[in-house]
């Protein structure tokens, strides 16, 4: 099982390296190449017309992000609730920040799950399919929770464009869940 999630953590890591040239290759053609290039695509994909970003419709300003960004959930298998806290809090654009994850047994909060691992934290841009630019690192703390660094929002966006899906990727004793949390960016 553990060379399986380490064969697709390289993959996912390959994707990312994808994207991250792609996006690279984008930002240094001029804007009218730029243009041009997202209205073949949208062509290609089936949309009408790709609008400009200047031109897309309005979504979150910065009233609309919440000054606590703290996450929480159930998993998708119900077997656990994660509460993930950004810190600082709320997340800042373009800066390094950590986050604090504790795995509860229920939505009570109050016992931490014994022997649960925390395998992987990723933070993805579905509406730019890319994820970050950093490689978060997973430490685990004495009393059970998780302590996450090496998160970086490089970009952010109006509505749908400026969310970010985190995604933790947790293990007690073999049994894998994950929780997911959208999260808008960013506080400037």
């Amino acid at each position: 099982m553990k060379k399986q999630l380490t064969i697709l953590c390289l993959l996912l890591v390959a994707l990312a390296t994808a994207c991250e040239k792609q996006d690279a290759e984008q930002a240094e053609q001029p804007a009218d190449e730029a243009t041009e290039a997202a209205e073949k695509t949208a062509e290609a994909e089936g949309d009408e017309k790709a609008e400009p970003a200047e031109e897309q419709e309005e979504g979150a300003s910065q009233t609309d992000i919440p000054a606590d960004q703290t996450m929480k959930g159930k998993t998708e298998g119900g077997n656990f609730y994660v509460v993930v806290t950004p810190k600082p809090n709320p997340i800042p654009f373009q800066e390094l920040f950590e986050l604090d994850v504790k795995v509860y047994e229920t939505e009570k909060a109050e016992k931490l799950v014994e022997g649960v691992e925390l395998d992987q934290v990723r933070a993805t841009m579905p509406a730019h399919k890319h994820g970050m630019k950093t490689e978060p690192k997973v430490a685990k703390n004495e009393d059970g929770s998780f302590t996450v660094t090496g998160m970086k929002f490089h970009m952010q966006g109006e509505g749908e464009h400026g969310y970010w899906l985190v995604e933790t990727v947790l293990n007690k004793d073999g049994t894998i869940d994950q929780a997911k949390f959208d999260v808008q960016c960013c506080r400037e």
